[in-house]
Formats: C-alpha cells, sequence, structure tokens
C-alpha cells in the first residue's frame, strides 16, 4: 500500500537496510580531567595535609601526541631540543614563581598551584624531533595563569634561562603601571564606601560572594594595585583593637584561626576556605608590611599586642603559635607558610615583646621548617626563612 507521500512501504524485515551505519570516532579523554591536582578524600577532608612537592623531573619518554588533539592556546612547538633542557627550564621557572606541586616522570606531566590557581603542563611529541609543550589552567585566577604561562613558556624558548627569574622579581611587571595621579590619597569617604561593599560581600552566604570580598580586599593592601593612603586605611581596619568597620576584621581573622572549617567533608566549600585563608594571611602581612616604616614604639602602639601574645577568649586564639603552626606545615601550604612567614619578619624586626614571646614558642623550630620546603619549591619563602634565621640569630 502506497503512503500519502505517493512512495511505496517497504517490508518490515527491511525498513532499516538501508540506513547508512555511522561509525563514530572516540574522542580522546579530556587531559584536564587526569591533569589535575589530587584533592584529599572526602573521608578525610576535614584535615588539611601535607602535599607530595617535587623539586626534579627526569622524563625519558614523551608520550605521542593524540589524534584529533586540539592543542591548547598557550602552547609552543619545539624542534630538535633536548627534553633534560626543556624540563630543568620548566622546572627552575616555577620554582622562581613559587609555583609547587608534583612532576611526574613516567606521563611527562605536572601538576602545580600559584598563588591557589591550580594549572597543568603537558609534553607531547608530535614527530620526530618536535616536541610539544603545552601549559593550561585548571582553575583559579585566569590573570595570575597567563602571567605564568607566559613566563614558562619563554623560558622554554629562550636559549639560555633568563635573569628575569631571580627572587626580588619572580613575575613579569604588571602591563599597566598605576599613575602618580590614581595614586594621590583619596578621601575617608571614597575608603568607607568600598569597605561599605567588602562588607556586605563578606557577609554573604554564598562562597564565591565572600571570596570575592576577600580578594577585592587583599587588592586594596597591594602596593601595585591600590594608593599608599587605602593601604593605610585597610592596615589600620586589620591592626587596630577597635575601628569603625570591625567586622571586616573578625572576617580576616577567623579565616586565619580557621574557625569556618567545614564540617560536612565538602571539597569544593575546603577548597574555598583554603584561598580565603591565603588570601587573609596576604592582607596582614601587607598591612604589617604598611606600618613597618615607624619605628619600635610606633609599631607596637598601632597593633595590639595582646592579639598576638597572649589571646583572649572573647577575640579568639593569639596570632603568633598560629603563625608558627603555619611554618611548621609549610609542605601542607606553602604560600600559606610564605604570607606567615612575611607575617613573622616584621613582628621579629619591629617588635622586641613579640620577639621575646616567639623565642619562648621555638620559632627556630618553625623557621627551619618552612627553610627546608622553601629552598625544595617556594623559592621566595626560602629566602624570608633564611631573613628570618638571620635575624634570630642576632637576637641570641
Amino acid at each position: 500500500m502506497a503512503s500519502k507521500s505517493g512512495m511505496k512501504e517497504l517490508p518490515s524485515d527491511r525498513k532499516f537496510a538501508c540506513t547508512p551505519k555511522i561509525i563514530g570516532v572516540k574522542r580522546p579523554q579530556s587531559l584536564v580531567n587526569f591533569l589535575s591536582i589530587d584533592h584529599p578524600s572526602s573521608n578525610n577532608s576535614n584535615k588539611r595535609q601535607k602535599r607530595a612537592i617535587d623539586s626534579k623531573w627526569n622524563v625519558e619518554n614523551v608520550p605521542e601526541l593524540p589524534c584529533l588533539h586540539v592543542k591548547e592556546k598557550t602552547s609552543v612547538t619545539l624542534f630538535d631540543t633536548n627534553i633534560k633542557t626543556i624540563c630543568e627550564k620548566i622546572v627552575a621557572s616555577a620554582q622562581a614563581l613559587s609555583a609547587y606541586g608534583q612532576y611526574y616522570d613516567e606521563q611527562a606531566k605536572a601538576t602545580l598551584e600559584k598563588d591557589g590557581m591550580e594549572f597543568w603542563i603537558q609534553l607531547f611529541n608530535e614527530s620526530d624531533n618536535c616536541l610539544v609543550v603545552e601549559v593550561g589552567r585548571k582553575n583559579g585566577s585566569s590573570m595570575i595563569f597567563h602571567r605564568v604561562a607566559r613566563t614558562i613558556l619563554t623560558a622554554i624558548k629562550s636559549v639560555h634561562q633568563s635573569t628575569k627569574f631571580g627572587i626580588n622579581d619572580t613575575e613579569p611587571p604588571y602591563p599597566h603601571e598605576l599613575s602618580s595621579k590614581s595614586k594621590c590619597v583619596e578621601g575617608n569617604d571614597k575608603y568607607a564606601s568600598r569597605m561599605d561593599v567588602i562588607t556586605s560581600l563578606l557577609k554573604n552566604d554564598r562562597f564565591d560572594a565572600s571570596l570575592l570580598g576577600i580578594q577585592s580586599l587583599e587588592l586594596l593592601t597591594n602596593t601595585r594595585t591600590a594608593s599608599a593612603g587605602m593601604i593605610s586605611f585597610v592596615a589600620s581596619i586589620i591592626l587596630s583593637k577597635e575601628h569603625e568597620f570591625g567586622e571586616i576584621k573578625e572576617k580576616v581573622l577567623s579565616f586565619i584561626r580557621n574557625e569556618n572549617e567545614s564540617e560536612d567533608g565538602n571539597v569544593l566549600e575546603e577548597s574555598f576556605l583554603e584561598k580565603k585563608r591565603i588570601c587573609a594571611f596576604s592582607i596582614l602581612s601587607n598591612s604589617l608590611n604598611s606600618i613597618s616604616q615607624r619605628g619600635q614604639n610606633g609599631f607596637e602602639s598601632c597593633i595590639n599586642l595582646d592579639e598576638w601574645i597572649t589571646g583572649d577568649d572573647d577575640d579568639g586564639a593569639c596570632l603568633l603559635p598560629i603563625l608558627l603552626k603555619e611554618l611548621k606545615n609549610a609542605q601542607i601550604s606553602p604560600q600559606g607558610a610564605f604570607h606567615a612567614a612575611m607575617c613573622l619578619q616584621v613582628l621579629l624586626e619591629k617588635s622586641s615583646t613579640i620577639r621575646s614571646k616567639a623565642l619562648d614558642l621555638d620559632v627556630t623550630d618553625a623557621v627551619l621548617s618552612s627553610q627546608k620546603v622553601g629552598h625544595c619549591a617556594h623559592l621566595m619563602l626560602g629566602s624570608i626563612s633564611d631573613n628570618l634565621v638571620k635575624i634570630l640569630g642576632e637576637a641570641k
């Protein structure tokens, strides 16, 4: 029986006989899935665990470039190169940038972290004497990633190791330095309006909103992104005993004291909390550095000494033991230990009271622990630890 369209209907056993068989090409597994920094398991996620930090990368066999693989935009192709030399340059550049993590020899890949931004590096053989080096971001700040990727790829392409990877200049400069007009002293009304916005973000229940608030506050204490007046204003909030914006100080110190630790073991939640904690340490170190230009009497009058050496049940645990604990656990969070060491350096130099208390708390053991990790994977931490050893040697 013919259909309405005039075409004859095929028998039931031949309905699908003419259907072309489509042969699909299986898409290779995404590199992002296996080029990731392993997080702690959910069973033990409420405990901060030590990271495996490598300082060598010995690659002998590089895998072939997968079929239909699309190269990352942040990649480079090299011809007639020595794999060992390339690996050494990558490791040296990552160490100079204070990017730490793991290097996998057999897979020819690396998973690293820098300022809360996780990224991966993968080596491929495209053909004979043709090496492909890819750098990709897993999560975190895209601005930090592009600075890091550009620096590493430039080092790979260079014939000799560039001198710009020194400790005092570990990152390329910002593309546009702030002009003198933008650094002029602003009125307290403008400072206060910005603090109102940050307060509302920090009090928000959403994790991304509170993270944005603490990151914005960190930028307002950075000499490259804020005026001297703004940095001084934020420092007075963080370090003084009482202030109009005391809620901001309470939030920052709560992250440092780890009072917001996740109870249900949510990995994503803990990742946000760790990023906030590192930002809080950075804010504290920048604030201390802002008032470090004053004399010893002026410095101690600007900070609440009880908050650092004795503590109070109402205000929370004292901060000095927390800094020392962060140094001892440098392998858990090298970036957090770096900011804690920065805080400790200012405190030991400017306050004799805190220096004597730190000596009673075995500060030397904590500094030596951070020094060992720093020289292995975080050169800035190693440099600050060396300074602390020198300060402690002069104090004895």
